[in-house]
């Protein structure tokens, strides 16, 4: 059923952006794999296990730091240096003044060159502001730099900014490419065979066209976007779990809106239902149900999930700026006879309105000027990336003054700022350790694949060691040991499989996390 697996997410900097966005790793994602890719970073990030079994999973959940309501910044409107109606300057105007660039080149320049696009009327820094709200608390202070105030707006701005070149991972999800916007607004009348009506972000009402219903009922089409199960699981452990807001592109056709996404709960309708009912929901005819072999139970999911909304025409200087939205999905969750949750099915109106892809922001990431760019490199890496310049931050802002006016901003110390979202320097999943090297199935790393035995080597570093091995909190035994090394046979379950390593000398464990796909 599985198949192109990466046991790793593939590392994106800087392409969630209303400009540009590659959220993918797989062409067609299988129904799961998506999720299980997420449990490596949660993991590294949280030191704690992606939990997939459905009873093990809140039924609501709100991060803990509520995201803030901002401005998306549209190119076609100067990006970050707009000045808003009854202003007399922008908040990069302001910057430049207090903080004037030796090079002679100003934020205001950089701006108006690299994000001051006219080729589509969406492009602009919501990503940029989704990831800057994900983690900072909202500005409340003015602050005064040499002689400028920046006010609450104006710093909101500037994280804007910076954030929108920084270290993302996706927790799944494809951004569609292939759904056509039909040319004329519907004006109220229904829409041609094969589109729907849509409120675009501007107000105005469209025909968009659906995509196509998968061709091969175990993948995902390159239209569907992330799969309901993988939505279940990131929205339960993330927010649910652990108290952190995530990002979505809410719009499931070509355009990107990305916005922070804080809460949600299931409605009091969700239950279990039979294979008959779940085929009904999924428009099925038989017995037979198509999507998932390894389904055995299924849940008919009423979700409600809160978000905040972008500022649209002008950005306020008010405390606090909220303003919330929601969305009600529906779907159909498959759960395996181990009781995890392994795929699911969007229904209803949710089959054509859902998310596209979701993801969390981590540090920001520094953007060099061209000057310093050439510094450090030549030929075709330089060329390169001075024309990704409008996909990174512009590098006349730095990172490190606009933490301090937020710091002083919402009462902190400047230079206090707490540590970003950010993963740590080890690899908590296969290779190498001090102490030992691990095998599956002859690799460092990949999967295991079910259907025949599965063979896990470990060498020791030091042949004097001696180590117990449990897997799924069952302890095994080696079918065959010599020196330094040792042969386990394995039978793990689908999914997510722990392994835990304990030396006789050291009392912490060791945890290693594979994955084991039909």
């Amino acid at each position: 059923m599985f198949s192109n697996f990466s046991l790793f997410l593939f590392l994106l900097a800087g392409s969630y952006s209303c400009i540009r966005v590659t959220p993918t790793s797989h062409p067609e994602a299988p129904n799961i794999i998506e999720a299980s890719e997420q449990a490596d970073i949660f993991y590294d990030i949280w030191d704690e296990d992606f939990v997939k079994k459905f009873k093990d999973l809140p039924d609501r959940g709100e991060a803990r730091k509520q995201p803030y309501t901002g401005h998306w910044y549209p190119h076609r409107h100067g990006g970050t240096a707009r000045i808003f109606k009854g202003k007399s300057q922008s908040a990069l105007h302001k910057y430049d003044r207090a903080f004037p660039s030796p090079e002679g080149m100003s934020a205001v320049a950089w701006e108006r060159r690299y994000h001051s696009s006219r080729a589509s009327n969406w492009t602009g820094h919501c990503n940029g502001f989704a990831g800057a709200s994900q983690h900072r608390q909202e500005p409340r202070f003015e602050v005064v730099r040499n002689n400028v105030t920046f006010t609450p707006a104006d710093i909101k701005t500037l994280l804007a900014e910076v954030y929108l070149h920084v270290r993302v991972r996706t927790l799944g999800g494809l951004r569609c490419r292939n759904v056509i916007v039909e040319n004329a607004t519907s004006g109220g009348t229904s829409c041609p065979g094969g589109f729907r009506k849509v409120m675009m972000n501007n107000g105005k009402v469209k025909c968009i066209k659906n995509p196509p219903r998968r061709t091969a009922s175990q993948q995902l089409s390159a239209c569907e976007d992330v799969n309901a199960g993988t939505f279940h699981l990131a929205l339960a452990n993330w927010v649910g779990r652990r108290e952190q807001a995530i990002v979505f592109d809410k719009e499931a056709y070509h355009q990107v809106w990305n916005y922070p996404l804080f809460k949600y709960h299931i409605e009091p309708e969700s239950r279990f239902i039979s294979k008959a009912e779940a085929l009904r929901y999924t428009k099925q005819r038989g017995n037979y149900y198509p999507f998932n072999s390894a389904a055995t139970s299924f849940y008919y999911t009423k979700m409600r999930i809160g978000y905040t909304q972008v500022l649209q025409n002008s950005e306020s200087d008010n405390y606090p700026t909220l303003k919330e939205s929601s969305e009600t999905y529906t779907y159909i969750l498959e759960i395996d006879d181990f009781g995890d949750i392994v795929g699911g099915e969007w229904i209803g109106t949710s089959y054509h309105t859902h998310p596209d892809f979701l993801w969390i922001a981590l540090e920001p990431l520094k953007s060099l000027t061209a000057s310093d760019a050439k510094q450090v490199m030549s030929g075709r890496k330089l060329q390169s990336y001075l024309k990704g310049a409008p996909r990174r931050a512009n590098p006349y802002i730095d990172l490190a003054m606009v933490n301090d006016l937020w710091a002083e901003s919402v009462g902190l110390e400047p230079g206090s700022m707490p540590p970003p979202l950010s993963l740590p320097d080890r690899n908590r999943a296969w290779g190498e350790d001090s102490r030992f090297k691990l095998l599956l199935d002859g690799g460092t790393n990949g999967s295991a694949f079910l259907g025949k035995d599965v063979s896990l080597g470990i060498i020791l570093s030091d042949e004097q060691d001696r180590v117990q091995v449990a897997l799924n909190n069952s302890t095994i035994e080696p079918t065959a040991s010599g020196n330094a090394e040792l042969s386990f046979t394995l039978t793990p379950r689908p999914g997510i499989n722990t392994l835990h390593l304990t030396f006789d000398d050291d009392p912490v464990e060791k945890k290693i996390i594979f994955y084991a796909v039909l």
